[in-house]
């Protein structure tokens, strides 16, 4: 029976005797499973990049020869320049590719390509004695063996790419894959830091759209947290300001903006919010399977909704790159350990100074209707501090006031609380939040 988690394939081939057989594959694939499996094809190029800038694939299949663009020769690498900008772009994504010419040029961009696997291509039906040797049948085989291994796939690529904290979680989930004892509670908290890093930069974002309704105070409560980013999410989303979101924690239909992030809160977090509470009061730990299969559908929301910040990742430190004109040099806030790793990026258009900003303040790149590509500041919502020898993240929960009054962080690695000093600087910057 068909569940609300559409699994994206993106196939890019321009051979159409293959690819109808594909089709008929897919077709084939799509009865032996219990989700929606939605398969966008392209035939060149520029088209699957648009393709990809408006959808989280989860899987994308590559011929090595198709078109740059319609009307254009075909050119002997372009699925491998591909590959290798999806490997670096979206690296949560699962990869397939195959040639039915000499796979020579692989060899030298292995490494860029994160071990895609590389298979030579068979237009016969039939089972093909050469087992690099792809034929269509052995083609649908491999898409449903990466199908099934998707979340042993992305969890240690989200652990080289989420924030510290997050990526230990996604990281001993995949060590932890056949315990589902503690499969079940690094989800869990997986999902908590998940659920924080949406409200913080929610926060950030609230802060900038005028008329916005009212901040709360959630007292650090996650149920209150879930009701405040309901009220908010809408608003919102109607002001166009969460169009970034809507590949990964929106509607299937990404012309609709109204349910960006709903899906993520309703699909997602109810189960393992549930879960949570269960384990904490009433909940028996003697059948933990039952439990992991029961969250199976939720999880893949949460892998859906964390794919965002490995597309979009924090970052801090941002400065003038001082040899390249329009391009700003910063530090990945990325992996489980430092050092973070230091890269370039594009300038966004219009921004021609950078605010002096101490290395707490974290960054990430937004856009917005009426302002267009911008560096969104997640300070005081999200601060860097030092712990012992690891950097860590910290999320706004609550601001408490009084004598001893400030924010209220929950920190992303370990999940504790703490209350920090309120800057006059961090007073000017949140306003009536």
């Amino acid at each position: 029976m068909p569940t609300s988690f559409t699994f994206r394939v993106l196939v890019v081939e321009d051979d159409p005797e293959f690819r109808s057989y594909m089709q008929k594959a897919m077709e084939r694939i799509q009865k032996s499973v219990n989700f929606e499996i939605e398969t966008q094809y392209a035939i060149t190029k520029e088209d699957a990049i648009k393709f990809l800038k408006e959808k989280h694939y989860h899987l994308v299949s590559l011929d090595q020869r198709f078109p740059e663009k319609n009307g254009n020769e075909i050119v002997h690498d372009t699925g491998l320049t591909l590959l290798k900008d999806i490997a670096e772009k979206y690296p949560t994504s699962s990869r397939l590719l195959y040639t039915a010419y000499p796979k020579i040029p692989y060899a030298n961009l292995a490494g860029a390509l994160d071990s895609t696997p590389y298979f030579g291509k068979s237009t016969d039906e039939s089972d093909h004695p050469d087992e690099q040797q792809l034929t269509v049948k052995s083609w649908a085989n491999k898409v449903q063996e990466l199908l099934e291994g998707f979340v042993l796939f992305t969890l240690p690529r989200m652990g080289r790419c989420l924030p510290y904290g997050m990526a230990l979680h996604a990281r001993r989930m995949a060590q932890e894959f056949e315990n589902h004892e503690k499969f079940m509670v690094s989800a869990k908290d997986l999902w908590e830091s998940c659920l924080h890093l949406i409200w913080a930069q929610t926060l950030a974002i609230v802060t900038r759209i005028p008329n916005s309704p009212q901040l709360g105070n959630t007292r650090g409560n996650l149920s209150e947290i879930e009701k405040e980013l309901k009220k908010h999410l809408p608003h919102m989303a109607e002001a166009g300001w969460l169009d970034p979101w809507l590949p990964y924690l929106g509607t299937d239909h990404t012309g609709s903006r109204i349910s960006a992030g709903q899906r993520f809160l309703e699909q997602s977090s109810k189960l393992w919010r549930l879960f949570r509470n269960d384990k904490a009061h009433t909940f028996s730990c003697d059948d933990w399977e039952k439990r992991r299969l029961e969250t199976h559908e939720p999880l893949f929301h949460l892998l859906d909704a964390l794919s965002h910040w490995t597309v979009h990742p924090l970052f801090t430190r941002p400065t003038f790159d001082p040899t390249l004109r329009h391009a700003v040099r910063k530090f990945m806030v990325q992996g489980e350990s430092l050092p973070w790793k230091d890269k370039t990026m594009q300038a966004p258009p219009g921004l021609n100074r950078l605010d002096a900003r101490d290395s707490t303040h974290l960054f990430t790149l937004w856009q917005a209707p009426g302002v267009g590509e911008f560096l969104l500041d997640l300070h005081p919502y999200i601060q860097l501090l030092t712990e012992g020898v690891n950097q860590t993240s910290w999320v706004l929960s609550h601001f408490q006031n009084g004598m001893n009054g400030g924010w209220k962080f929950r920190s992303l690695a370990s999940g504790e609380f703490k209350t920090l000093p309120l800057t006059r600087s961090d007073q000017n910057c949140t306003g009536s939040a």
